[in-house]
């Protein structure tokens, strides 16, 4: 938006999403989140958009400081590559498939691929510079009030005397029709959940022991 672009999501998964695309998963031994991506895709191209962005994510960011690596799985990194393939987006629909890669534990080569690909689509240097910077504050202040949140709800737990529960998952788990709406059943319980990536940890915070 702040390059000049009007964005178009996808909605919300739902089995109908999901029957959209079955027609082109191609194994079914593929997890249910790599075939959900399909439906999601065709119905992109039933909106009529110009172009569908879907980057080939190599790296998340590291939670802690001393974390091994953060590597995704070869099917989250590729993808991309199987849609284009099979669905065939621009041969098919004239509908561009852009999939520049993406590394989101190295800043630097962050920024540097996405400016390059906005400028690829004719933004200025200096427009596309200032919408990465906002885009990094943007998500540091909604990670801040997502620890925030996790914190409240620990101490209120701690107060009131009531179980949390740490839901650990992966980022497209955050996906009801994926998740099976598991934290809902689990707050219909009486129990409080918060993930992951929500702890209120300090910035240089160590894992103790990576290796369990």
């Amino acid at each position: 938006v702040e390059s000049g672009f009007k964005v178009q999501l996808s909605p919300s998964s739902t089995a109908a999403v999901f029957q959209k695309g079955a027609a082109h998963i191609m194994s079914e031994n593929l997890c249910f989140p790599a075939k959900l991506v399909s439906g999601h895709i065709m119905n992109l191209i039933e909106k009529g958009v110009d172009r569908i962005f879907f980057p080939m994510v190599f790296y998340e960011e590291s939670s802690f400081s001393d974390a091994a690596n953060s590597y995704n799985c070869p099917i989250v990194t590729g993808y991309a590559q199987v849609i284009k393939n099979v669905i065939d987006p621009h041969g098919k629909y004239k509908i561009q498939l852009d999939m520049p890669p993406v590394n989101f534990n190295d800043k630097r080569l962050l920024k540097k691929v996405c400016l390059n690909y906005l400028e690829s689509l004719g933004v200025e240097h200096g427009v596309a510079a200032r919408a990465f910077d906002k885009a990094l504050e943007s998500q540091r202040q909604f990670k801040g009030q997502v620890r925030d949140v996790a914190a409240e709800i620990l101490e209120n737990a701690k107060e009131d005397g009531r179980p949390v529960i740490l839901l650990l998952g992966r980022p497209y788990h955050i996906d009801p029709l994926i998740n099976h709406k598991i934290p809902d059943i689990l707050i219909n319980f009486g129990l409080d959940v918060i993930t992951e990536d929500s702890i209120p940890l300090d910035d240089e915070q160590t894992l103790n022991n990576r290796n369990v």
